[in-house]
C-alpha cells in the first residue's frame, strides 16, 4: 500500500453458538515502517443467539351478531436459532365477549397472555392458538383481532413481523 493508503478486508462468519471471540489482524513489518506499533489489531466480538418470530392471524370469517366464532394466532420461527420460550399477547377484541382462550393462556387485564415453553426450531410453526368468542356488536360492524409475540431470551432481529392484525 502507498503511504496513508488503506485496505479493507471483509469477513463473513457463521456460527451456531452464542459466544465471544477475538479476531486478530496483522501486516508484515516493512523496514521503512516507522511505526510498527499499529501493524496489529485485535477486536473482541460477542455473538448472541438471534431469531425472527413472526406472528400471523388468518382472515376472520363473517359472523352474525350474537354468534360464536374462532380466531387463530400462528407463530413461525424464521430462525436461525431455536426459540426456547416466548410470549404471545392477544388483546380481547372490541365487540367480542365470552372469550375462551386456548390452554396455557391467562387473562391479564384486557389481554390474554400465552407463555409458550415448548421449543420452536427454526422453520417450524407452533401449534395454532385458537380462541373462541361471541360477537356482541351489530352485524355490520368489524371485529379486529390483534396479536404480538415476544421472545425475551434471544435477540429478535426483525420486530416488524412480531405483531399482526386481522379484521
Amino acid at each position: 500500500l502507498a503511504d496513508l493508503e488503506t485496505a479493507t478486508l471483509r469477513l463473513d462468519l457463521l456460527t451456531t453458538e452464542e459466544s465471544a471471540f477475538n479476531i486478530a489482524a496483522a501486516v508484515d513489518n516493512d523496514p521503512a515502517d516507522t511505526n510498527v506499533g499499529n501493524n496489529t489489531n485485535v477486536k473482541s466480538i460477542t455473538v448472541f443467539e438471534a431469531l425472527d418470530l413472526e406472528v400471523t392471524i388468518p382472515p376472520i370469517p363473517d359472523v352474525a351478531s350474537g354468534s360464536f366464532f374462532n380466531y387463530q394466532v400462528d407463530v413461525l420461527n424464521r430462525g436461525p436459532s431455536t426459540a426456547e420460550s416466548y410470549t404471545v399477547t392477544v388483546p380481547i377484541p372490541a365487540g367480542v365477549i365470552n372469550v375462551t382462550p386456548p390452554a396455557g393462556c391467562t387473562l391479564s387485564g384486557a389481554n390474554y397472555v400465552c407463555n409458550i415453553t415448548n421449543d420452536l426450531a427454526a422453520g417450524e410453526t407452533a401449534t395454532p392458538l385458537v380462541f373462541n368468542g361471541q360477537v356482541a356488536v351489530a352485524s355490520t360492524s368489524d371485529v379486529t383481532v390483534q396479536a404480538a409475540v415476544d421472545n425475551a431470551d434471544k435477540l429478535e432481529f426483525n420486530a416488524t413481523n412480531a405483531t399482526a392484525t386481522a379484521t
